[in-house]
């Protein structure tokens, strides 16, 4: 099977260096969320996170039901997508019981902040590479235009 290789278009380019600037942003998932731009603010972002949604959860709850990120699943019409719910509970993890521990909660975020800067430090290792083998380059094509 082979895979099509599209063309970038300037468009696209753009595109990706907005959303790698995001990344850089004191707020990379957003302002409601919170600063993230250290791991630390991020877990202090995520347990104020927690807490807020814990005051739209049942009196006395010690954790927080997954029904409350039920919300998050729906589209426009207000139907459950199936994806869109598996990804959820891929991402957070909920007990057997569909309750949300505040750990559980903040160990998510951070699995997720973690994957974000290492992205983003790959992207940024892959540009000094290119930048070395763009020198490597014009070394030896200035020197062979040079000779000639």
């Amino acid at each position: 099977r082979r895979i099509k290789k599209a063309k970038a278009t300037v468009q696209d380019l753009l595109q990706f260096r907005r959303a790698v600037s995001y990344m850089d942003d004191k707020y990379p998932f957003s302002h409601a969320f919170g600063p993230a731009s250290t791991r630390e603010m991020c877990v202090d972002s995520s347990q104020q996170v927690y807490g807020r949604l814990m005051e739209s959860a049942e009196d006395g709850a010690t954790a927080m039901p997954f029904t409350v990120f039920s919300v998050l699943a729906t589209d426009e019409s207000g139907e459950l997508q199936n994806g869109r719910m598996r990804s959820l509970i891929r991402l957070f993890r909920p007990d057997r019981q569909g309750n949300l521990t505040k750990l559980d909660f903040v160990q998510s975020i951070d699995a997720v902040y973690k994957e974000l800067r290492l992205l983003r430090a790959s992207i940024a290792n892959s540009a000094q590479i290119d930048l070395a083998f763009e020198r490597v380059i014009n070394f030896f094509y200035f020197f062979f235009v040079g000779i000639i």
